[in-house]
């Protein structure tokens, strides 16, 4: 198990490199899938794919990460967590539930902290991933972790739109199966001082697992 706050990292660079050790670690394969652009600190931009779990399972956890880009550091923080937890893996494995971990949806702007000029990446690999990895599920339920409102400009840049925006996409890729969606939100934004604390990522890091453990619950009823 991993310490709660080693699971945060200060930048996209540094995230990237913990999921990947964690997903390793977890004896499960990544899977890349590359930016043509460079990051701030000229590193590979991609968004990384792990699942957790039997490929042709009736039951998908979808859990992302970096959707809006600048509030990634909670979701990834909660995602390395995850990966390290074998409490919370063996009860989804038992229950029949693969989880699917999608890291930094958008990594251009979780590297830069600005909105992605890119805007058509985040629903193109989502859509590209619930094709390749949701045909077989019968039940998907969707956790999109975030921080509450971010920067003032960042709700109405968001690729995806609203949390019902982004169920439609999984409904509508996944038309053979009945979709559920969460919007885990953590607090305000995770750079300002009084979230960027040790006390906020243990707080994140609880209610997460509260909601990861209910989800499986509900998936497996």
């Amino acid at each position: 198990m991993i310490g709660v706050v080693q699971a945060f990292a200060p930048h996209y660079a540094r995230a990237r490199v913990l999921f990947l050790e964690a997903a390793a670690i977890a004896g499960l394969a990544s899977e890349p899938h590359v930016l043509p652009h460079t990051g701030l600190h000229g590193e590979t931009l991609a968004t990384d794919v792990a699942l957790d779990g039997a490929t042709d399972a009736s039951r998908l956890l979808l859990i992302t990460s970096g959707s809006r880009g600048v509030d990634a550091v909670m979701g990834s923080g909660v995602q390395v967590f995850a990966l390290h937890d074998q409490e919370w893996r063996d009860k989804a494995r038992n229950a029949g539930v693969a989880v699917l971990y999608v890291h930094a949806l958008d990594p251009w702007a979780f590297s830069w902290q600005q909105p992605s000029p890119d805007a058509a990446w985040v629903g193109t690999t989502l859509r590209t991933l619930l094709r390749q990895h949701a045909q077989h599920a019968r039940h998907v339920t969707w956790i999109d972790l975030r921080t509450g409102t971010g920067e003032p400009g960042w709700a109405t840049r968001t690729p995806l739109g609203p949390q019902n925006d982004t169920l439609a996409l999984v409904r509508a890729e996944c038309p053979h199966a009945a979709a559920t969606g969460l919007l885990l939100e953590s607090g305000a934004h995770p750079q300002s001082e009084q979230n960027n604390t040790d006390a906020w990522k243990g707080q994140t890091i609880s209610q997460a697992r509260q909601t990861l453990f209910q989800a499986v619950d509900r998936l497996s009823a």
